[in-house]
């Protein structure tokens, strides 16, 4: 993907509309994936720079395998909201909301309980 080295912005047009707009690498990605955007081409002349196509922002789903959330080993790591997201399965339902604890950190801690728990019964 193309951006314009002086805004740092792909130029991208619609469907609809061929004038020319500026948006972020994220966005054109994403608009370019979902067929709403179209890249435009960029004139001769112009400072570009080729960058990676971002990854997607959005958490994705744990995976289950034979009904069972798996919990990748490097859970620690992950985004917030992907925390978030894998607590939410584990639980099957929304996160029980703890009084001076942000969402994250309530995640953290069934993940926790979850893997512990896991570990014990793998133990007997």
């Amino acid at each position: 993907m193309r951006v314009v080295k002086k805004t740092g912005l792909v130029p991208v047009h619609t469907k609809h509309d061929t004038k020319v707009f500026g948006v972020s690498p994220t966005v054109a990605a994403k608009g370019v994936a979902e067929g709403s955007l179209f890249l435009a081409d960029i004139p001769e002349g112009v400072e570009t720079t080729d960058v990676a196509a971002p990854a997607p922002s959005v958490p994705l789903e744990p995976l289950e395998v034979d009904g069972v959330v798996q919990i990748p080993d490097n859970w620690e790591d992950l985004h917030y909201a992907t925390k978030i997201a894998l607590a939410r399965s584990l639980l099957g339902g929304e996160l029980p909301e703890i009084a001076d604890k942000k969402p994250a950190e309530v995640a953290r801690d069934i993940i926790q309980e979850e893997v512990a728990r896991r570990a014990a019964s793998a133990a007997e």
